[in-house]
């Protein structure tokens, strides 16, 4: 008897846990629907890049199925990440350097672009700051 008690007042809080976020004004820890933003990130993110460049030096988007042979652009930027961050840069430009077939690319450069991420969604801002790491010409 007193053990079903127990077990109804664990289940009803448990219930009552999962809808807290639903009450609640606002997101955070412990109780978040989506926990992974529950905290305030930077305005400026550093994102590992892949760009092509012309004869004059212009920058050419590079596509995601060039860069890591996807189309999914998350899994680009993680490819980038782990390569760099593996010490690999070199030989991920050189990759990416033998899958172009554009014919305007001349040569790849790998960097690091600080971006305002709301600005750069909105196609209002270039980089804060751009860092080379490396560069590599297209065979």
């Amino acid at each position: 008897m007193m053990r079903d008690r127990w077990r109804t007042v664990v289940t009803i809080c448990f219930i009552a846990a999962l809808f807290v976020p639903v009450v609640r004004d606002g997101d955070g820890v412990p109780f978040s629907s989506y926990s992974m933003y529950a905290s305030p990130r930077s305005p400026e993110i550093a994102f590992i890049v892949a760009i092509g460049q012309d004869v004059d030096g212009d920058d050419v988007v590079l596509s995601p199925r060039t860069i890591a042979a996807t189309a999914d652009p998350l899994i680009v930027e993680s490819y980038l990440r782990r390569e760099v961050e593996g010490g690999r840069v070199a030989t991920l430009c050189a990759t990416i350097a033998r899958r172009v077939v554009d014919t305007r690319v001349g040569a790849i450069q790998i960097r690091s672009d600080r971006l305002h991420v709301v600005d750069r969604v909105l196609g209002q801002s270039p980089p804060i700051k751009s860092e080379l790491l490396a560069s590599c010409p297209v065979p």
